[in-house]
Order: structure tokens, then sequence, then C-alpha cells
């Protein structure tokens, strides 16, 4: 039970940072899609934005390390490396800029490329939680049966119980 545990503890720590991935995938989707139609950037926008990746690196790190790896795998598989780097190279065009205005960046194709590494997300997340579902059926069948079992054991020793205080009672009646 304590290795069961172990595992879903890992599991559902990984799904709460692939949520938070995702969640913050789509705040610097909005972001950055609105700082290229505005084709400039504030301070303040520049600060949500370093943070929002941080953020996503952060929650992409812990989703490694507590990930079973055929989630891991598949996340790999969903979401190519050329994916990241498109997008890593639509943040450099504003992280290492040394202008805060004039992008020259169709905010519509970064919309684009930044909603499909989320649907992407989405998909892996859906698995996961497939994966955590089963896992609680499971768990959920292994807790009935062994309740299952206590109550039979439990209704058994009752019954012995009941057997030999009966057969206790009719030798001591015998022998007055």
């Amino acid at each position: 039970i304590e290795e069961i545990s172990a595992t879903s503890l890992r599991d559902f720590e990984s799904l709460i940072s692939l949520i938070n991935l995702k969640e913050y995938a789509g705040i610097e989707r909005a972001h950055l899609a609105n700082i290229f139609a505005q084709n400039s950037i504030s301070l303040a926008q520049l600060k949500i934005i370093q943070t929002t990746i941080l953020n996503q690196e952060l929650y992409y790190k812990n989703f490694i390390k507590y990930a079973p790896k055929n989630i891991y795998l598949f996340y790999d598989e969903k979401i190519p490396y050329t994916l990241e780097m498109k997008l890593q190279n639509f943040r450099d065009i504003v992280l290492k800029s040394y202008t805060t205005t004039h992008f020259g960046i169709d905010s519509l194709t970064w919309y684009k490329i930044a909603t499909d590494r989320i649907d992407r997300l989405h998909i892996v997340l859906s698995k996961l939680l497939h994966k955590i579902n089963k896992q609680v059926k499971t768990n959920k069948n292994n807790a009935y049966n062994a309740l299952t079992f206590s109550v039979i054991l439990w209704v058994l020793s009752i019954l012995a119980f009941l057997f030999i205080w009966y057969t206790l009672y009719e030798m001591i009646k015998v022998e007055q």
C-alpha cells in the first residue's frame, strides 16, 4: 500500500505541475500576443513575461521529476524540441531585444504556435489524468475487496466465538 501511495503522490505531483505549466503557457500566450499586436512592451509587461516563463520552467522541471516514464516520453513525443525552439525564438525577440518597440512579429502567428503547444499539453494532461483515473479505480477495487474480506473474517470470528461459547455452555451443563 505504501508503494501505491508513493506512486499516486508522484503522479498527482506531476499532474499538478502539468496543470500549472499549461496555465502559465496560456498566460504567456495572451501577454505576448498582446505585446506583438501592440508592437511594444512596457517594463511591467516584461516582468510578467519573465515571471511567466520562469514559472513554466519550474513547473516543467517538477513535472519531469515526478512524471512516470511513459508519460514523460509521451510528452517528448507530443511536444517536440522543434516546437519549443519556435516558441523560444519568439520569446528571445522580446527578451533579448535592445528596444521596446517594433518587434515585427505577427501576433496571430505567435498565437497559433502557442495554442498548438497548449493543445499538445492538454493531450499529455488527458493521458496522465486517464492513468491516474485508472489507478484510482484499481485502488478503489482493492480497498473494496479488502473491506469485504475483513467483514467476512469478522463474521467468521463472531461465529467461531458463538460456537465455542455454545460448546462450553453445553459442556458445563452436562457436568452439572
